[in-house]
């Protein structure tokens, strides 16, 4: 690898951008029903970059298994948030990320929301 000032910056500055959407990732999965755009969005980002990220890695020379790595950890990084997204939970009687009307009130204004004690 070349030890040039150009280098480092891009090394350094890709890691810092994955730390970076890590962060975000981490807050979005706080509330993903709020959130759920946002969701789908980093979803469908992964999705399509799993198989950019083959091609790019073929391109530059890279052995095979190598690209089938990045493509698979990409594509994971993709697929398993979607099945949960996609699988109705047991409990709750709405199927998928479809948000409630309390969430829906309570992320709009959670000030206007009245909670009533239980008799």
């Amino acid at each position: 690898m070349p030890e040039s000032a150009l280098m480092r910056y891009v090394l350094w500055g890709g890691g810092c951008l994955q730390v970076g959407i890590g962060a975000v990732v981490w807050v979005i999965a706080r509330d993903v029903v709020r959130h759920q755009s946002v969701v789908l969005a980093v979803i469908v980002a992964f999705l399509v970059a799993a198989p950019t990220f083959y091609i790019i890695d073929a391109v530059a020379g890279l052995l095979r298994p190598w690209c089938w790595v990045d493509f698979g950890c990409c594509f994971l990084a993709g697929m398993v948030p979607l099945l949960f997204c996609l699988w109705p939970a047991k409990q709750s009687p709405n199927h998928g990320m479809q948000p409630t009307e309390a969430s829906r009130s309570e992320s709009l204004n959670p000030r206007l929301v009245t909670r009533h004690p239980p008799r």
